[in-house]
């Protein structure tokens, strides 16, 4: 029924179009002639799939409840499927198929219906009726159905057929007249309205039989009669009963009820349910009667609660009710009028706390009721089949959402949208998500879709089908609600979801179940490569715990609330939580199904070629990094990024080279005084932005290398190349001489007072010459600051140094920072200059190299040399050449006259700018590849073809370039081209191909497509950037033809005029006709096109004149970047489409008509809100009112007209780097908040820009917060944890059986481990030990048998060595027994072991032992041992738990016998050759008792008679079989005993005064028949129940 409207009429032929059926005149209003007055509902459907109603007779309307058949739509949707209740609905083609057996068998092409519907006024009515297939004349083959409501044809039988119970029209008229009769003697309160029901009787018809079904209802019938002797009862359809009973006892009698059908059904989804309607005193007989339907909907209310038998009508119910009626009467009107809201949730990742996608949710808020809950409206929309509407709704605007997240260049958020079971069932979600996709030019990665674990239990297929299509169309598929079902992991075995929200339940009351429950879940989607989410988070706990499981995503109250977009992003920037972008979500997508969760130092980072940032750290990688002085994820990052920090240069190009392949490297490093290994891998990403996966170790005192030791061997021999070494304490004021060559200074000697030791030091050795340079350099202070300004931790200098020959030698002083010391103190070293080394002959032959290679020009250089460079130069610089030069990182140094002439600059327009940066090559790829192999690897590039922009339009050009060397290094290039269209042949193709325009000189049409697809392709290829622009002058048509083509040309001269005079020169433009231009450039430079445009669009306003002729002009234009579209179509499109929008807002004229809006200063003036406007182009404040002025502690324009607005706001000196203006608009306001650190104010700002007096400035208008919100908000710490589960738990977790699962992972360790023996001891309630579970190497005998019953004495030992994490190493077995002789863990040739403990919280359930672990895996191995033992425990109580479910379900509960599944299982598992006695017991008078002494005393008398059996079974067992019947099963060596067991039995049950009939049967296993064998041991029980009481065994 998708699209059909609540006016649709219902009488018409499907014409093809939505909406366009029913109520048509011609053929089907012959057959209302035919059929309106027939008293049976007569409708005609469409027979093509679509169940469409195509007639309906006022009779069919009558059953519905409705007068016209507009109601009737409204309340169907128009289909069959809407017409019935959704558990009984049956598809017509179903039922057809079901028709056409019926004709094959029977000769009859009629299929007999019946079904419940709902009418209008909400009642419940079942429908009986044919269903047949035919044609007619000009409308084709339909389906034809002919109905009359149940009760209509029950009302005129006195009495039911099946239940012999009175006729429905006669109960009805005799309730009523009680109901008056009770009324007038004031007692209507004492007899109540009852509706029962038995639930799923259709399944127990289908299952067993009409029959079977028939005896259900006489049982039932019964049962009611027995309850309620002589009280009003009828059966109104099926499976539905209605009573009117006295309402004393009436509850405790219906709970009666319901037991008796469950003990006579023994099927616990067959229950009775009923709805006691109580009346009032004040009730009017038009509530009597409606009364039933009322306690039909409390009958209804239960039916999905297994426990509650009975309810009672209430207000609440009547409530839902209504709240259910306004919903459906609502909800069309609701959605079109903007009541529906789509909100937002945000999900944040766990590993950055970044937003990586929202989900769209629907509210309702109605202008009276308020907010309705989706709780309340959505499961009612869900059960009326119209859910469909509304989440086509949502999805529709997630998808305009997407697209106006595009359009203004705002980070594309992917969003998830959810779909119901209807979905699936009434539309084809995949073709709707489509169509929303083509609309607003999506990319299918940003719509995820949700469907609920529920949704799939019916329908499956289906749904699966559609789901695969998604799939496969690579949408992203989320399994909402997971572990809310029964059939979770089916689900998951069935189909591969992408991601898994995990259900809330979980987190409300997160025990060490929840805990353990959502842990498994998370471990579970890891091995699997499915991400998860956890929905509902709401408190810091929480979210620790599941950063800490590794659980993905987080989406909850915590984060957020659902609100509106725009609210949301307000909030989000409160909370200081920014969007992911494209590239970082994919990386972090795959990053997520990391495992890092491990007793090894595990962490993982994230690099950008700048900066290096750990994202997680485990805690023993935070263990380490304690080690060497660094406590925090955060003090860590605050290293990486601190310029001072010794290694972080070296720590980023070890990262260089980890993002440049895929291989594992390592670097070793001294850290505080201590010995660090650092391994990395990347994970995912390219080398300019990659995540990976670090592990980190201590090596210092690690035994299992030797490395430290050859470290500190070399680092002691560097010692000896230092003169001196001097420790500078600052906090004490002192100086050490560590080492010393000089005899005055002692080795380990300490000086007081660091500046007056150095005075003295400088005096007695520096050089008089050096002596203040010296002192300014060893001042502490004076090092520090060097450092920090040249971003080191060192400093070197050389001075003279007075040696005690009293000559002086260049000695070198190099100081080093303590980076880590609190008080940074100082190393300074003394080494002699290796020039003082040389002998002198070495010296004059090196010296003047070695200066030349610095660019220290030698005293003596020849005079022709000299004169020889300066005429190259001067010949470079004058060549008509287009010469140029760059240093070694590709920036302009100079240029030859010919080339700036040739681009129309001067040479401080481009010194110190890339290629990039002046924007002048379409494609600037190659040209800065060639570039880099010139400066880099000494290439000399020649006669390289490109294009390059000048003045506007692309020129083609050959370019050639060398490196330039200053001694032996290159530090930069030279280069020239040349212009191809100087060439005739080249320029003459030019004219041919039509590339340019003649009118103009600008690009033709044909050229700017050959531009536009260069900047195209160099985005597609390269991803870089471009901007497009289109440009209009409205006005010039208009002119040309009133004035002539003569005066149009003159003025399109004057408007290009304008264009030449502007700063464009990196921009492709192109004249496309009459006045209108299209231009292309990088998007590098579009700030700088904005600002142009601004210049230009004043310039064209200034043209008042031509040719005699006054004009007015107005500039319309309109900007895109390549990267909103696919292609350079789409891309003039969008700009057409843009460029018709800023004509109908006239953008163009508003800047010279007046503003936009009124600026009235006055009012501004005086607002309590901060009013601020500036500059955007020179930051110049221009105004601000007088709150502005307050707050910012200004005195009037004086003191802020003119100054910047970065320095009076905020008191910087340069642009803020938060400014808002690159994203300002000027048909929309920008709204953030901000901390002011000059004024002290929380803000809320909107900025905007806005046109005045001809220029457009940039608004702002601030809310102080402080004034009307409470700012204390909570900050929580977030720490970044992630978890994923090893193979060894993997392979546990794919086994359904858990002691199977524990079973593989002990194999698989023990291989891991290189181990003998690997067993699992449990506790005993006998304070002993038993070996569980063994695994040996081939080849070992089995010990566990030997292993049982162990005293835990005989190994407290072991118990005693369990660390602080669990775990017991003995490295020498025979060592520790030699010292302990009573310690015996009784299992030879034990050289070594490894134990953890197992335990569930304080409780110690037993322990893992492994026996002779390779010494390789001994303690790296038994780090994982540790964890996996832990799981161990979990495992062992997963697999008691499954034990004690087992046995609960094989056990009767009241006498604690075994049931029919456990007598099933023994005779399953008897051996064979046995011979046995079945002895077959049934309690007589048991419902006597029940009747006469209650329910107790009836159990009792049942656990006395079982007691008997239970006695007497020996080595037996005993079973309850039923209510009062049970079974013995004995092995006996000659039937004699059978006997003899009968006569024991009565003898025992005779002494206790209860009476039991018994029958025994003999027989030998195999037991080819056991139902055999219960039906003669069965009829010899009844043949001693036939004797006991005197009857024959026929008798029952």
């Amino acid at each position: 029924m998708t699209g059909h409207t609540a006016s649709t009429a219902v009488s018409g032929p499907v014409t093809g179009k939505e909406g366009d059926f029913l109520n048509t005149p011609g053929k089907f209003q012959e057959l209302h002639s035919f059929y309106d007055t027939l008293p049976s509902g007569l409708c005609l459907f469409t027979a093509d799939g679509s169940e469409k109603v195509l007639f309906v007779n006022p009779g069919f309307l009558t059953l519905y409840s409705c007068t016209t058949e507009e109601e009737f739509q409204a309340l169907t949707g128009g289909t069959f499927q809407g017409m019935v209740d959704q558990e009984d609905y049956q598809s017509l083609e179903i039922l057809g198929q079901k028709a056409a057996t019926a004709q094959q068998e029977q000769g009859n092409d009629q299929i007999y219906l019946t079904f419940r519907i709902r009418t209008r006024e909400g009642h419940f009515r079942r429908m009986e009726g044919t269903l047949a297939k035919g044609d007619l004349p000009q409308v084709g083959t339909v389906w034809i159905m002919n109905l009359v409501s149940s009760s209509q044809k029950m009302l005129v039988r006195k009495q039911d057929p099946v239940t012999g119970l009175m006729g429905v029209r006669a109960f009805y008229q005799t309730a009523l007249n009680l109901a008056r009769e009770k009324r007038a003697q004031g007692q209507l309160k004492s007899y109540n309205p009852v509706y029962l029901n038995l639930t799923n009787f259709k399944l127990y018809n289908a299952t067993w039989g009409i029959q079977a079904g028939d005896n259900l209802l006489r049982s039932l019938t019964g049962i009611l009669q027995s309850l309620f002797p002589g009280q009003l009862m009828t059966r109104l359809t099926g499976d539905s009963f209605v009573l009117l009973a006295p309402a004393e006892g009436l509850r405790e009698k219906l709970q009666e009820a319901a037991r008796q059908v469950d003990q006579c059904t023994q099927n616990p989804t067959i229950q009775l349910k009923a709805g006691i309607y109580p009346p009032e005193e004040s009730t009017t007989l038009s509530d009597l009667r409606h009364a039933f339907d009322m306690a039909k909907f409390a009958c209804d209310s239960i039916k999905k609660n297994a426990i509650q038998s009975w309810a009672v009508y209430t207000p609440e119910l009547a409530a839902q009710q209504e709240t259910r009626v306004f919903v459906l009467e609502n909800f069309s009107r609701a959605l079109q009028s903007g009541q529906i809201q789509v909100y937002y949730q945000p999900i944040i990742r766990s590993l950055t706390g970044k937003l990586c996608s929202l989900e769209a949710l629907a509210r309702w808020i109605d202008p009276e009721r308020g907010m309705i809950s989706p709780g309340i409206f959505v499961p009612i929309l869900e059960e009326a089949r119209l859910i469909h509407q509304l989440d086509q709704y949502v999805l529709s605007q997630a998808g305009k959402l997407l697209r106006e997240q595009r359009r203004n260049h705002q980070p594309m958020i992917p969003i998830s949208v959810n779909f119901s079971r209807v979905d699936f069932l009434v539309t084809d979600p995949f073709q709707l998500v489509e169509k929303v996709v083509r609309k607003y030019g999506l990319q299918r990665n940003f719509l995820c879709i949700e469907v609920t674990e529920s949704a799939l239990v019916q329908h499956s297929s289906h749904i699966f089908q559609t789901l695969q299509k998604f799939h496969n169309s690579g949408y992203k598929i989320w399994l909402d609600d997971f572990g809310s079902a029964y059939s979770s992991l089916n689900v998951l075995h069935n189909y591969h979801f992408d991601e898994l929200k995990i259900d809330q339940a979980f987190l409300k009351n997160l025990n060490d179940k929840g805990k353990e429950i959502i842990t498994s879940i998370v471990l579970m989607a890891k091995t699997l490569g499915v991400h998860t989410l956890a929905e509902g988070v709401e408190t810091e706990e929480q979210l620790a715990f599941l950063k800490k499981i590794g659980c993905e995503k987080i989406q909850g109250f915590y984060y957020s609330r659902p609100l509106p977009y725009e609210k949301l992003l307000t909030h989000l920037l409160k909370m200081h939580i920014k969007p992911e972008n494209s590239l970082e979500n994919q990386c972090y997508e795959q990053a997520g199904l990391m495992n890092v969760v491990s007793e090894a130092p595990l962490g993982l980072f994230r690099y950008t070629r700048k900066y290096a940032t750990l994202l997680y750290i485990n805690e023993a990688y935070q263990k380490v990094l304690a080690s060497v002085g660094t406590h925090s994820l955060e003090e860590a990052n605050e290293n990486l990024l601190d310029p001072a920090y010794p290694f972080r240069d070296k720590f980023r190009m070890f990262l260089d080279q980890v993002a440049d392949s895929t291989a594992t490297h390592s670097l070793v490093y001294v850290d505080n005084g201590q010995y660090i290994r650092v391994k990395a891998r990347k994970i995912v990403g390219n080398p300019q932005f990659c995540l990976g996966r670090l592990e980190i170790q201590n090596i210092t005192f690690d035994k299992s290398t030797r490395l430290h030791h050859k470290l500190d061997k070399l680092f002691r021999n560097l010692v000896l190349m230092y003169d001196c070494l001097m420790y500078l304490d600052i906090g004490k004021d002192q100086v050490q001489v560590l080492q010393s060559s000089v005899p005055s200074l002692n080795n380990d000697a300490v000086y007081p007072d660091i500046a007056g030791f150095l005075a003295r030091y400088a005096k007695k050795f520096v050089h008089p010459d050096d002596r203040e340079k010296f002192l300014q350099f060893t001042d502490p202070d004076s090092l520090h600051a060097q450092g920090r300004e040249q971003g080191r931790v060192d400093a070197e200098d050389q001075f003279r140094i007075r040696r005690p020959d009293g000559n002086y030698r260049w000695m070198i002083f190099h100081a080093m920072f303590l980076y880590k010391d609190p008080t940074r103190n100082i190393l300074l070293t003394v080494q002699d200059n290796v020039w003082e080394r040389k002998d002198l002959a070495t010296r004059r032959k090196e010296l003047p190299l070695f200066n030349m290679s610095l660019g220290v020009p030698l005293e003596k250089i020849p005079q022709t040399e000299h004169d020889y460079q300066t005429l190259l130069w001067n010949a470079v610089r004058t060549s008509p050449l287009k010469f140029f030069w760059k240093d070694s990182q590709r920036r302009f140094r100079g240029a030859s006259r010919s080339f700036l002439k040739f681009y129309g600059l001067e040479e401080k327009d481009i010194l110190g700018k890339t290629d990039e940066e002046m924007g002048w090559h379409p494609m600037p790829g190659t040209f800065q590849n060639d570039e880099e192999e010139v400066v880099h690897q000494g290439r000399t590039i020649t006669q390289h073809l490109g294009t390059c922009i000048v003045r506007g339009v692309p020129h083609p050009i050959v370019a050639t370039k060398f490196p330039l060397y200053k001694g032996n290094q290159i530090v930069g290039l030279l280069g020239y081209f040349d212009d191809l269209e100087n060439y005739p042949a080249q320029a003459e193709l030019i004219r041919d191909l039509n590339l340019k325009d003649p009118e103009t000189g600008f690009l033709s049409y044909r050229g700017m497509l050959e531009a536009g697809l260069q900047y195209a392709d160099s985005w597609r290829y390269q991803q870089d950037d471009y901007a497009a622009f289109l440009l209009n002058i409205p006005e010039f048509d208009q002119f040309r033809r009133t004035y002539g083509p003569e005066a149009g040309r003159k003025l399109l001269t004057k408007v290009v005029e304008t264009f030449q005079h502007l700063h464009l020169p990196t921009i492709s433009l192109a004249h496309i006709g009459s006045c209108c231009f299209l231009g292309f450039t990088k998007t590098t430079l579009k700030d700088q096109l904005d600002s142009q445009i601004q210049k230009l669009t004043q310039a064209i306003h200034s043209i008042t004149e031509v040719d005699g002729y006054s004009c007015t002009l107005y500039l319309q234009y309109a900007l895109a970047r390549g990267s909103e579209v696919d292609n350079l179509d789409n891309l003039l499109a969008l700009l057409t489409e843009r460029l018709k929008e800023s004509r109908d807002q006239r953008y163009g004229e508003s800047v010279f008509i007046g503003d936009r809006i009124v600026f009235d200063r006055e009012k501004f003036d005086t607002m309590d809100e901060l009013v601020m406007i500036s500059d955007p182009e020179t930051y110049d404040m221009v105004y601000m009112n007088q709150a502005a002025q307050k707050a910012y502690h200004v005195d009037g324009p004086r003191e802020y007209e003119g100054k910047k607005c970065y320095e009076l706001l905020e008191g910087q000196k340069a642009p803020c780097a938060y400014c808002p203006l690159s994203i300002l608009r000027q048909d929309r306001f920008q709204t953030a908040t901000h901390h002011s650190v000059k004024s002290g104010l929380d803000l809320l700002v909107r900025d905007t820009l806005v046109p005045w007096r001809g220029r457009v400035l940039h608004f702002s208008m601030a809310l102080n917060l402080m004034e009307y919100v409470d700012m204390d908000i909570a900050r929580n710490d977030l720490i970044f944890r992630e978890a994923a589960a090893n193979d060894v738990i993997a392979i546990g977790l794919r086994e359904e059986d858990p002691d199977l699962g524990i079973q593989k992972m002990i194999i698989q360790l023990a291989e891991n481990m290189g181990a003998e023996r690997f067993y699992i001891f449990e506790e005993g309630p006998d304070d002993t030990v038993s070996a569980t579970y063994e695994w040996v190497r081939k080849g070992l005998e089995p010990m566990k048998d030997q292993l049982q019953h162990v005293p835990k004495k005989d190994v407290q030992l072991l118990y005693n060595s369990f660390d602080k994490e669990q775990l017991a190493l003995i490295p020498d077995m025979p060592q520790l027994l030699a010292k302990q002789p009573d310690f015996h863990l009784r299992i030879p040739g034990i050289r070594s072991i490894v134990s953890g403990h197992l335990t569930q919280g304080e409780r110690s359930l037993g322990y893992t032992e492994v026996v002779n672990p390779t010494p390789d895996t001994f303690r790296s191995a038994s780090l994982l041992l540790a964890t996996l033992t832990r799981f161990f425990a979990i495992m062992l109580r997963i697999r008691n738990n499954r034990r004690t479910l087992q046995a609960n379900s094989r056990t009767d509960q009241l006498t604690g016998l075994g049931n029919r599944y456990a007598f099933h299982d023994t005779i399953a598992s008897l051996p064979s050759g046995q011979d046995l006695v079945f002895v077959f017991g049934d309690i007589n008078g048991l419902k006597r008792v029940n009747d006469t002494q209650g329910h107790e005393a009836g159990d009792r008398l049942i656990r006395s008679a079982a007691q008997v059996l239970d006695e007497m079974k020996g080595l037996g067992k005993v079973f309850r079989m039923g209510g009062d019947e049970f079974l013995l099963i004995r092995k006996i060596d000659a039937p004699a005993e059978a006997e003899e067991l009968i006569h024991s039995l009565k003898d025992r049950y005779k002494a206790r005064g209860i009476s039991v009939a018994l029958g025994a049967v003999t027989c030998r296993t195999p037991i080819p028949d056991v139902d055999q064998i219960l039906t003669q041991v069965d009829r010899k029980m009844y043949k001693d129940k036939g004797v006991m009481y005197g009857r024959r065994s026929t008798d029952r």
